[in-house]
């Protein structure tokens, strides 16, 4: 906790001498309570065209990628027999992977073959790795998989550029608001869908032992974020 403290004052420090205002006479916009709250925000930010599914789709996606913290510990333990060593281990190679494909794919990824279809691409690397995940047997199997999830932290991104595109320029504030209040929400629901779904299916009762059931669950969320983003994209 001292060690995050000390990272959030960095950035606070580096934010405020570092980052340049966005916010220009010609972009700024009279203050209105209903929009300063966070439900008259999001009504505001979902009438824009095309933003509306966008935020449908990072909502479920925020829901399906929160498996990773909420269950994986639980995961490696139950499925491979992990100790806390090994579990640390494996969220480190997790952790540095999506930080290098964050730092080095996604800007090409974006820059080639623009928003749609690089999340479309990631969306479906998110299906697969995740069913991977929920069907693997072996520790060094999921250790393999694992750097391949890299490739689909395109995603966010993607949606987010997606989003702001749509959005007007006195609206940018307001759309990252919602965005991270859309991600809250996530964060806040998936680990109780899939600490349940881990239970339910971990239990001694359980109709069929399966501690990646959480990821199966994810991978069909994807599936369902995947179909609202290609037939958006089609209605677009």
């Amino acid at each position: 906790f001292y060690a995050a403290a000390a990272l959030a004052l960095a950035n606070l420090i580096f934010g405020y001498f570092v980052l340049p205002e966005t916010v220009t006479d010609a972009t700024r916009r009279p203050f209105s309570l209903a929009r300063a709250n966070p439900l008259g925000a999001l009504r505001a930010v979902s009438r824009l065209p095309g933003v509306r599914r966008v935020l449908i789709c990072f909502l479920i996606l925020g829901i399906a990628m929160n498996v990773y913290p909420a269950i994986w510990a639980y995961y490696g333990q139950a499925r491979f027999g992990w100790d806390t060593t090994m579990v640390g281990i494996s969220l480190a190679v997790y952790g540095i992977s999506f930080a290098v494909g964050q730092a080095v794919l996604v800007g090409p990824l974006i820059k080639r073959f623009g928003e749609h279809r690089a999340a479309h691409f990631g969306m479906w690397v998110d299906v697969a790795t995740l069913f991977a995940l929920g069907i693997v047997t072996s520790g060094v199997g999921a250790l393999i998989i694992t750097p391949i999830t890299a490739l689909g932290g395109v995603v966010t991104p993607a949606l987010q550029s997606l989003a702001s595109r749509a959005a007007p320029a006195d609206a940018q504030g307001e759309l990252q608001g919602v965005l991270a209040s859309l991600n809250a929400i996530a964060m806040i629901t998936s680990p109780l869908i899939m600490t349940t779904t881990f239970s339910v299916f971990t239990s001694p009762g359980a109709p069929v032992f399966s501690p990646g059931a959480p990821f199966l669950l994810a991978s069909a969320l994807m599936l369902l974020c995947l179909f609202l983003h290609v037939t958006g994209k089609a209605k677009a």
